[in-house]
């Protein structure tokens, strides 16, 4: 039995029997709506689209890699009405797939966001954000090989499962919360800093026969932040992390991105972050904005224990965002700048 067909065994029978962690980007903030919903409606602009794509160990599972799809579209209301203030609301479907198993979360979700100016000069905001939606997760059982299955002189997989199936598709409402904050504290200096907590009431999640306690999705708690420096009317520097936690699992990623104005249109940005948490990978990326599109491809760089295996490969990522009826941002207003990095 090859490494790529024991890797994918093994990691599908843990996503069945633990409570796994959520699917993630290392393109996190080209993900609004999957990273916080109080970006919702977040952005100088009528309306918003995003879309992502990532694919992980490709370079030694093939066809059985991990792959993962996301697009949203979010919106502002009544902007005529609430002069500073900014209301809005979006969408966001995604579909991740695992391994040989097919293991597969596929989610839809809607929310709203209310992002509140706090002073008198409109510098600093405050947005609530809330998502709900549902998430179907499910499997194909006659692609999984369990330990009892393996013959132990041949390594092949000669014998029935034995495990105690209960079902191989099921359906769950989902809820999400999130708080960001936003200052403008020059001209040229802007920042902020978000925190989301996921799956609200803990979602019943199992495929397997339960004998003893209910297996249930644990929240996930996230934050993040940057500051977008401007120097000169061509350069910016931004320096950005993500902080997460689900059940035992954590992970920091942290790092910033140089960007070159070409002109009023035109900006290029390249950049690099580093997850931390075990030696984990170097995420470079690259992306180009024009006009209010702003198109990215990053590539993580494994470092963990699995180098080996993947020859230091991880995933590549593949993002869009598309912000129309950009107008004038007003010079110290905080709702105007959509954070990037």
């Amino acid at each position: 039995m090859n490494f790529r067909y024991a890797f994918s065994c093994i990691a599908l029978f843990l996503c069945i029997n633990a409570q796994s962690q959520d699917i993630h980007f290392s393109q996190y903030f080209a993900s609004p709506l999957t990273l916080n919903p109080a970006m919702i409606a977040g952005f100088n602009g009528k309306f918003r689209i995003a879309a992502n794509y990532r694919n992980q160990w490709f370079s030694f599972l093939k066809s059985s890699s991990y792959v993962t799809y996301s697009g949203s579209f979010d919106m502002t209301l009544l902007k005529n009405k609430l002069r500073y203030d900014q209301f809005g609301v979006g969408v966001m479907l995604f579909n991740d797939k695992a391994g040989d198993g097919g293991l597969v979360n596929l989610t839809a979700m809607a929310g709203a966001a209310y992002h509140k100016v706090l002073d008198e000069s409109s510098r600093y905001s405050l947005a609530l954000g809330v998502m709900a939606g549902i998430t179907n997760r499910r499997i194909d059982f006659n692609k999984l090989v369990f330990e009892d299955q393996i013959d132990l002189n041949t390594g092949l997989p000669l014998f029935p499962n034995g495990e105690s199936v209960d079902r191989s598709s099921f359906i769950y409402p989902d809820f999400t919360v999130g708080l960001l904050f936003r200052g403008r504290f020059t001209n040229s200096i802007t920042g902020y800093l978000g925190g989301s907590m996921f799956h609200l009431h803990k979602p019943k999640e199992y495929f397997l026969v339960q004998t003893g306690d209910e297996n249930r999705l644990n929240p996930r708690y996230l934050a993040h932040g940057g500051v977008d420096f401007g120097i000169g009317d061509q350069f910016t520097i931004n320096p950005g992390f993500l902080y997460l936690i689900q059940n035992t699992a954590s992970e920091v990623t942290g790092g910033l991105a140089l960007g070159y104005k070409f002109d009023k249109l035109n900006t290029l940005f390249i950049g690099s972050w580093y997850r931390v948490f075990d030696n984990d990978a170097v995420i470079a990326m690259a992306a180009y904005e024009y006009n209010g599109l702003r198109v990215g491809i990053s590539y993580d760089i494994n470092l963990s224990d699995l180098k080996l295996a993947s020859n230091n490969q991880g995933a590549v990522e593949l993002s869009v965002i598309y912000i129309y009826g950009k107008g004038e941002e007003r010079k110290f207003s905080p709702v105007d700048f959509c954070p990037k990095f």
